[in-house]
């Protein structure tokens, strides 16, 4: 897992704003556009990632059952408040700014709750190591460095541990109690 880390005091003080609505608009498990879901197709097939936006609309409402590492080997930061999250609808770890020398607690999602990956466009990188897919690299068209080009080629298993079926089923627990 790697992590970039600006020194606090080079950054305006933390603010909460108000949380913001869920993705889909609320609507459910339509993408967050008042185009309707033909429109929204054109226009996102004209961009020049198309491996990609096909593999997001095959497996954007399909739930997923495999055992997610997001929150041990990824997670989402948001730099304007500080706030650390397994992804982007899963539990808040923690808020960096108020104590960042204090130890980051990772852990797993594990099953998650949510009724379908609202990530699965970063599926590519591996945090469901059971789900088949291309390498983020061969999903995104773009020209990058050698050193760039093998991490987006890589899959976080291949730098990371799995858990044993009994951390897995103890995290499961866990995070099915929390909910």
């Amino acid at each position: 897992l790697t992590h970039i880390y600006s020194h606090p005091r080079t950054l305006p003080p933390p603010h909460r704003p108000a949380p913001a609505p869920p993705r889909g608009g609320g609507r459910g498990r339509t993408p967050f556009t008042k185009l309707s879901i033909q429109e929204y197709v054109e226009i996102a097939k004209s961009f020049n990632d198309p491996l990609l936006f096909e593999f997001q609309l095959e497996n954007y409402t399909k739930k997923r059952n495999e055992f997610c590492y997001a929150g041990d080997w990824s997670g989402t930061l948001d730099i304007s408040t500080g706030v650390l999250k397994s992804c982007w609808v899963e539990n808040e770890i923690g808020d960096m700014f108020l104590d960042p020398d204090k130890p980051i607690p990772f852990q797993a999602i594990g099953h998650c709750h949510s009724p379908y990956c609202i990530n699965v466009g970063n599926c590519s990188l591996g945090p469901m190591p059971k789900l088949k897919c291309p390498s983020y690299y061969k999903m995104r068209e773009g020209h990058y460095t050698d050193k760039m080009r093998h991490f987006l080629d890589s899959k976080l298993a291949q730098s990371n541990k799995e858990y044993n079926p009994i951390k897995k089923f103890w995290i499961n627990h866990k995070n099915r109690r929390q909910n």
